[in-house]
């Protein structure tokens, strides 16, 4: 399994533990590329996530489509994991906008749906 995929299963996994409804986006021939891997339904925040891990770069038509919906207002972002997973024991998030510019502040992240979903809504509210 490859550490974006755990991410994805860690983070999905702690969204839906504080009631989120998680569409996964897998692409396809009929879907143009680039979509964010997650989109987030709660009730105190709605967006698009793209998740990354270490130094792995956002494709061009990544970066187009989260432009994109940020201009037209919805909240999108990606959700990168900065910890080397042969060091670290926690995660080390950070959300960054469509150009990699980090959001915010980094969130340790223990792996909670909470601390996740408070930490999102603190830097994109």
């Amino acid at each position: 399994m490859t550490p974006e995929t755990r991410l994805k299963n860690r983070v999905v996994a702690a969204l839906k533990s504080v009631d989120a409804l998680v569409l996964k986006v897998h692409g396809h021939a009929l879907q143009a590329p680039g979509w964010p891997d997650l989109q987030v339904y709660h009730v105190s925040w709605f967006g698009h996530l793209e998740l990354k891990c270490g130094r792995a770069v956002t494709s061009t038509a990544q970066r187009l489509i989260i432009a994109q919906l940020r201009r037209r207002g919805f909240p999108a972002y990606v959700l990168r994991d900065r910890a080397d997973p042969r060091l670290d024991d926690v995660s080390r998030l950070q959300l960054e906008d469509a150009s990699g510019i980090g959001i915010g502040s980094e969130l340790v992240w223990d792996g909670t749906g909470r601390a996740l979903l408070d930490h999102i809504i603190a830097v994109t509210v």
